[in-house]
């Protein structure tokens, strides 16, 4: 029954998701092709908010393709269930993932007294990780912190501390009661 439901749910999720990853793909590829050449570099307001939409069909495009692989890890549950995920190991540049998750969850911060930042120590190597799940994680924390802070700051660090390189997520909320947190 529940494998029936996840199966069904996926694809009704899938089919349209599909249209919108393609629509905003063609979108973005003639905005940048027929509109943007158009639009004059010498007036800065033109300018950035050509910036601002090529950013954002980007964030489009690219969520939309993450939001594909959930639906397919949602598809597999008795993968997950099982403990046998499948994992797409590369070398992923950390500061390219971390810019990317501040990115997506920018405007989670509009209107809010809220300083995010992203401090990432020059030289780290590249990680060999699953770049999907790593941006997951990175956008549940980031997306969190706007959520449940009023104001203050929201910091994303990147590190190398002796042969690992660390990830954190920061805020000067007041975060998790020691009775919520599981053991």
């Amino acid at each position: 029954m529940k494998s029936e439901f996840l199966s069904m749910a996926s694809h009704a999720l899938r089919t349209p998701l599909t249209s919108v990853r393609g629509y905003a793909k063609l979108s973005h590829k003639r905005l940048r092709r027929y509109v943007f050449p158009l639009v004059p570099n010498s007036d800065p307001k033109l300018a950035k908010i050509k910036r601002q939409l090529d950013e954002n069909m980007q964030i489009i495009v690219s969520e939309s393709e993450r939001l594909t692989f959930l639906i397919n890890d949602v598809l597999d549950l008795n993968k997950l269930d099982a403990g046998a995920v499948d994992w797409s190991m590369e070398p992923y540049d950390v500061a390219e993932i971390v810019e990317h998750a501040l990115n997506v969850c920018g405007n989670l911060f509009d209107g809010k007294p809220i300083e995010s930042s992203m401090l990432v120590t020059n030289g780290i190597p590249r990680v060999r990780c699953d770049r999907n799940r790593i941006l997951q994680v990175l956008i549940n924390l980031v997306s969190n912190a706007a959520k449940f802070i009023p104001a203050g700051e929201g910091t994303v660090r990147g590190e190398r501390i002796a042969d690992s390189v660390v990830v954190s997520v920061s805020d000067t909320g007041i975060g998790i009661q020691p009775e919520d947190r599981e053991a």
